[in-house]
This record gives structure tokens, C-alpha cells and sequence, in this order.
């Protein structure tokens, strides 16, 4: 008849499926994709707190420690006020004894 060629047309059908398979094909890769980028997302967002609860343990241990020197160093300096207080109560009380003490000790090292 002239309008069509010679070969078997295999009609719109079969073109319409492959059109499809391959669309799904797509869409699948895709989706695929989609869901190891939403996974890596989740590493992600978890690492990051995982990393903030560090740095708020690190910088509560600072805060620990710092707390830590500055009672250390208060009940030095409280230890050192009262050794100077019994060094001044036993030389009020006992001074001349203590004199005579250390006199008597220093001539015997000699």
C-alpha cells in the first residue's frame, strides 16, 4: 500500500514499555541514591552531637578542675593562716622557753 514499509511495526505498546523500564530503572537508582544521602545525613547529624556532648564533657572537666586548684589552693592558704596562728600563739605562750630551746640545741651542734 506505500505508507509503510516493509518491516513489521511493533506499534506504540512496545515502545511505551521500554519507555517505562527505563524510567524505572531511573527511578529506582534514584531512590536508591536518595536513601544513602538521607543515611549519610543521619551519620552526619549524629556525629555532630556526638562531637557537641564531647566538647560539653571537656569543658565541664575544665570547669572541674578549675573548681579542684582553687579549693586546693584555699585550703593551703587556710593550712598556712593556721600554722601561722599556732606559731604565733606558741611564741606569746611559750616564748622564752622556745628561746632557750633552740640556744640549747645550737650550742650542742657546735
Amino acid at each position: 500500500d506505500g505508507i509503510r514499509d516493509l518491516r513489521m511495526s511493533r506499534g506504540l505498546g512496545d515502545v511505551y514499555k521500554r519507555q517505562v523500564s527505563t524510567q524505572s530503572t531511573g527511578n529506582a537508582k534514584e531512590q536508591k541514591l536518595k536513601k544513602k544521602l538521607a543515611e549519610a545525613e543521619k551519620l552526619k547529624r549524629k556525629s555532630e552531637q556526638a562531637v557537641a556532648r564531647v566538647e560539653r564533657m571537656r569543658k565541664m572537666r575544665e570547669e572541674e578542675l578549675a573548681r579542684v586548684k582553687a579549693a586546693a589552693k584555699e585550703s593551703e592558704n587556710s593550712a598556712a593562716k593556721s600554722r601561722k596562728q599556732i606559731e604565733n600563739e606558741l611564741r606569746a605562750e611559750y616564748g622564752d622557753e622556745m628561746e632557750k630551746l633552740r640556744s640549747a640545741k645550737q650550742g650542742s651542734a657546735s
